[in-house]
């Protein structure tokens, strides 16, 4: 998915210095915004943020597994466009995940 509110911590000049194919994704509860934000960090520098929709379905279970961040693959900017991708884990994978650990 294409990291949302880019704009907002890198420029456009930029996203080929930060963008790559690691990213690490982080909860943040405390988010003024959303409680259920999921920050992307990419070289230990904020990027941007997973969307909503699919932060409320990931934060229970980043909350759950208690990790401080989870390393992601994902897409730095091409020839043909300077947005930054993450592949975000599918939720009933995940779930399954943290079902078979014991969580």
């Amino acid at each position: 998915m294409r990291i949302k509110g880019i704009g907002n911590y890198v420029g456009w000049n930029e996203r080929r210095a930060v963008g790559g194919k690691e990213y690490v994704l982080v909860r943040e509860p405390d988010n003024p915004h959303d409680s259920c934000a999921v920050l992307v960090l990419s070289n230990e520098r904020k990027v941007g943020y997973v969307s909503a929709s699919r932060a409320k379905i990931l934060a229970p279970l980043f909350d759950t597994l208690g990790s401080g961040g989870y390393v992601v693959g994902g897409t730095g900017p091409t020839d043909e466009s300077v947005q930054l991708w993450v592949d975000i884990p599918k939720a009933d994978v995940l779930r399954a995940f943290v079902k078979s650990h014991g969580f």
